[in-house]
């Protein structure tokens, strides 16, 4: 008998908003495991964010940003509940406006 392959979903929006309406942000959520690999390897995430803490947040999800207040704005409460309740529907979520390839050491 064949075994049955786990087949993943996957969305990705992108958009280019002008360059006076946003500022600057680079922001990942997800299982602290991928959070923790991509920490290393993409660009953005290496080089300007840190690990945010998040106390209503599920302990198997973690937060990393150059901003403590995009997370706070961009987490509310309605956010954070369905998130805790879909955790295992969320591998990861990936915010920024920097180049997010391969790092690079300086």
């Amino acid at each position: 008998m064949a075994k049955k392959r786990k087949l993943h979903d996957v969305r990705m929006l992108t958009f280019q908003p002008a360059a006076d309406d946003m500022d600057n942000m680079v922001l990942a959520l997800g299982q602290k495991k991928t959070i923790l690999k991509h920490s290393k390897d993409l660009e953005d995430l290496k080089h300007y964010s840190t690990i945010v803490r998040t106390k209503d947040l599920d302990s198997s999800l973690m937060v990393v940003s150059d901003s403590s207040e995009a997370v706070t704005l961009l987490l509310s409460n309605q956010i954070v509940a369905f998130l805790n309740k879909n955790t295992s529907s969320v591998e990861y979520i990936h915010l920024s406006d920097l180049h997010t390839g391969a790092a690079r050491d300086r």
